[in-house]
């Protein structure tokens, strides 16, 4: 779910005209396309991402992305609470392995600021087992929540800045067992590793509002892991 806010941030023209609501800016803006390019920090390979969003009315959206790494989303949106300063979007993903539920807010709180956050459940469908010879692995995953808060500057027509935190906190730790096979019980050649899912990180992104296009750069910053830059392009014809 991360990239929703990236997503509906790089839409909102807030500077494309004065008599613009929140809401209509959007609604004029989501008929979009995009696509980005990135660098895996696991493996060093560049990825590229193409995202598609098609406003079907006022309230109700649908969405996806797929990527270089066979990577798949597919997504549906209802803004069910909206005014001239103030959105909301409740969203269901679904991926191969995962299923996300979750509301998406922004709040206008200056000219040249808004509020921008998300809070989602994350179904996770990531257990497997495997065996070599002798030796076999038990995976299972918890399900998590995550949730990411930040604001965007908008202090010239032509740009929009973007800061943003994000944290995902598993609600039970993931187990790893790994045992001599056909011996399934705790003792000599039985080893269980497990480990809670809690990854925060920081995005910084600046966003170019051209005509018909809207380049951007996003910074993502792990304080224990490699971070990466992302360069997109996003088509509003």
């Amino acid at each position: 779910m991360k990239r929703l806010l990236l997503i509906l941030a790089s839409t909102f023209p807030f500077h494309s005209t004065a008599n613009d609501t929140l809401v209509e800016s959007i609604e004029r803006f989501t008929d979009i396309f995009s696509v980005s390019l990135s660098q895996n920090p696991d493996n060093e390979k560049t990825v590229a991402t193409l995202d598609i969003n098609y406003q079907i009315n006022d309230k109700l959206r649908v969405f996806g992305e797929v990527d270089t790494q066979e990577y798949w989303q597919a997504g549906l949106g209802y803004s069910f609470w909206q005014g001239d300063t103030y959105y909301t979007e409740n969203t269901l993903k679904v991926s191969e392995h995962e299923i996300t539920t979750g509301i998406f807010i922004a709040k206008l709180i200056h000219e040249q600021w808004t509020l921008l956050g998300d809070i989602n459940y994350n179904y996770m469908d990531r257990d497997f087992d495997a065996c070599l010879p002798n030796l076999c692995v038990e995976h299972r995953a918890s399900d998590t929540f995550d949730y990411s808060a930040g604001a965007l500057w908008s202090p010239i027509r032509y740009a929009d800045f973007l800061y943003k935190f994000n944290q995902e906190i598993g609600f039970k730790k993931d187990t790893q067992d790994f045992y001599i096979k056909d011996d399934t019980t705790v003792g000599p050649g039985y080893i269980r590793n497990e480990a809670r899912t809690n990854i925060h990180y920081h995005e910084v992104a600046v966003f170019f509002n051209l005509k018909y296009v809207k380049p951007s750069v996003t910074y993502t910053i792990y304080p224990e892991a490699k971070n990466y830059v992302e360069f997109g392009l996003a088509f509003d014809f």
